[in-house]
């Protein structure tokens, strides 16, 4: 690894790096994953993300054995009901997800010296402190159960941890022992999570009967390809990169959209019906 001082132009110029092309291994990195980025004024500090040990194998998004998954008609038709506008907000069920969305998980190798790097998206802290507070959250990542409970260490402060439902990773995607170790699309089937005992029982009024379902929860993820079985109860941003000064207020505007849709009847037809944006 080095470490050097470039303009911002010239940092912008450094795109790719070729990986032993004898081996037939060429892997372009786009510029927010091949450095560290640090800015100082008008200059860039750049730490080039180089290989070491091992060539990087290529990255390739696979579908699982088990092949993809899509909505049911039950699903699809509840979906197609008319959102009813409530008198007082109900209570939603907020599955998060990690990289991508609340943070930045760059993918160096586990023997570099300060791999991986994570940047946590900005307002992250504020959007988990208001949804926790609001809302009963659960976090759901495709990483390995080892690497989730490090991103949560870093961005999830003691009195924020202690009131998230539950946290669960790569083991809860019922993957085969092979598609577990490979780069394969996972599902995020909320069935499963409403199924889950910790999970039903967290609603306010589960002593009551009431339970999670299509009509109270909402997933945040920059993805859709993961909620192809539940697809109108997702809210989809913009994947984070890691620039520490991304404009937008993307999740300010993600909790100011979960409080206007919790006033409604239907989250899978509100949603369907007035998705998010980043101008909702």
């Amino acid at each position: 690894m080095f470490t050097s001082k470039f303009s911002t132009a010239q940092a912008l110029k450094q795109k790719d790096i070729s990986v032993k092309e004898n081996e037939n291994i060429h892997r372009k990195i786009c510029i927010a994953k091949q450095f560290k980025i640090l800015r100082n004024n008008d200059n860039i500090k750049c730490e080039a993300m180089l290989p070491r040990g091992p060539p990087l194998k290529k990255v390739t998004t696979l579908m699982p054995s088990s092949g993809a998954l899509s909505a049911t008609d039950t699903y699809l038709q509840k979906s197609m009901e008319k959102p009813i506008r409530l008198t007082k907000p109900q209570y939603l069920l907020v599955v998060l997800d990690l990289n991508g969305t609340l943070l930045y998980r760059s993918h160096g190798q586990s023997n570099a010296p300060n791999a991986p790097l994570i940047i946590s998206r900005p307002y992250s802290y504020e959007f988990l402190q208001q949804c926790t507070e609001e809302f009963r959250v659960v976090i759901w990542s495709s990483a390995r159960p080892a690497n989730v409970r490090k991103m949560c260490h870093l961005i999830l402060p003691p009195e924020i941890r202690k009131k998230i439902v539950t946290i669960w990773a790569r083991d809860k995607f019922d993957l085969s022992d092979e598609d577990y170790n490979l780069r394969v699309v996972c599902f995020k089937r909320l069935t499963k999570l409403w199924s889950d005992n910790t999970v039903s029982m967290s609603h306010p009024e589960y002593l009551r009967g009431a339970r999670w379902d299509q009509s109270n929860t909402i997933l945040v993820d920059d993805s859709s390809e993961k909620a192809r079985t539940e697809p109108f109860n997702l809210i989809q941003v913009p994947e984070f990169l890691g620039d520490p000064h991304e404009p937008g207020r993307i999740l300010a505007k993600v909790f100011e959209y979960l409080k206007q849709a919790s006033m409604y009847s239907n989250m899978s037809s509100y949603l369907r019906q007035k998705p998010f944006t980043l101008h909702t």
